[in-house]
């Protein structure tokens, strides 16, 4: 898999880019393949199918299976720039926005998504 820079980029951006999409133009076959068995992996999810199932059906690892289906229950992440996170501090008297690991896994848990 590729390494991605996480660098913030803005909604209006985003939307912008996704509008503009197109696979066919910007996608090679093999990442094309990827994303499918991605999107097929959750369609059998929500059937029924059982992780030896779908990974014999789609040649996928149990660990792509519970990645894409975990990956259904988290929220996206936010990046923050620098900028961002100094003006956070101080209207939060010098706290981080980030929350700890642990933080973070309290929070889930009491969601329920743990």
């Amino acid at each position: 898999m590729t390494r991605v820079n996480k660098k913030n980029i803005s909604q209006e951006l985003r939307e912008k880019a996704w509008k503009r999409f197109d696979p066919e133009k910007f996608l090679t076959s093999s990442e094309k393949v990827a994303v499918e068995k991605r999107m097929l992996i959750v369609l059998l999810l929500e059937q029924g199918f059982s992780y030896t199932k779908i990974g014999e059906t789609l040649d996928v690892t149990r660990t792509t299976i519970s990645f894409v289906k975990h990956g259904l229950k988290r929220t996206p992440r936010v990046h923050f720039d620098r900028e961002s996170i100094k003006s956070h501090k101080g209207k939060m008297g010098g706290e981080s926005p980030l929350m700890s690991p642990a933080e973070h896994m309290r929070r889930m848990r009491r969601k329920g998504l743990l």
